[in-house]
Formats: structure tokens, sequence, C-alpha cells
């Protein structure tokens, strides 16, 4: 029997590149806490919580690196969540 199965992926919230695992090809999981801890472990995407403790995920494409004040350090072409609220963040 073939079925629908509620799955959860991820993409970057700045540009919506979705995440696709290098190696092994699939895209998402059947359960929230394995996405988050396969996103997590991820060297090309970034996990940054805001303020309030929300997850915002971005691709390497838009998040760049920290500097030496912890401050993350965006792609000037990097679309910032509206609803992400950082203390202070970097566009170069």
């Amino acid at each position: 029997m073939i079925k629908t199965v509620k799955m959860y992926g991820c993409e970057c919230d700045s540009c919506g590149e979705k995440w696709i695992d290098e190696h092994q090809g699939f895209a998402a999981f059947t359960d929230k806490s394995s996405m988050k801890e396969v996103i997590e472990e991820d060297s090309a995407w970034e996990t940054i919580a805001d303020m309030e403790g929300e997850d915002f995920h971005f691709c390497s494409n838009c998040f760049r690196y920290y500097d030496d004040e912890d401050r993350p350090i965006f792609s000037q072409t990097a679309n910032m969540p509206n609803k992400m609220q950082i203390a202070e963040f970097i566009k170069i």
C-alpha cells in the first residue's frame, strides 16, 4: 500500500534553497527532531536562534561566518527574514 506520509525538510530562511543530503540524496525526515539534528550538524548550513529563541536556517550562499565579536556575517545578497530578531548582524 502506498500512503501519504508527513515529512520534515529544511529550506534557507533567506533564499529558500532546500537542504539535500549530499551523500544520500534525500531531503526530508519523518520526524522534526531528526531534521533539526541533521541540519545543525551540516557544515554547509548555519542555524541561528534569534532573541526569542526561534531557529532560523541559512545555506552557505547566504551565511558566511561569525566575526571576532560573534556577530553573524551574511552575504550582501542575503534576504533577512522579517520576523528574525537578532541584536546585530553584518552583510558583506
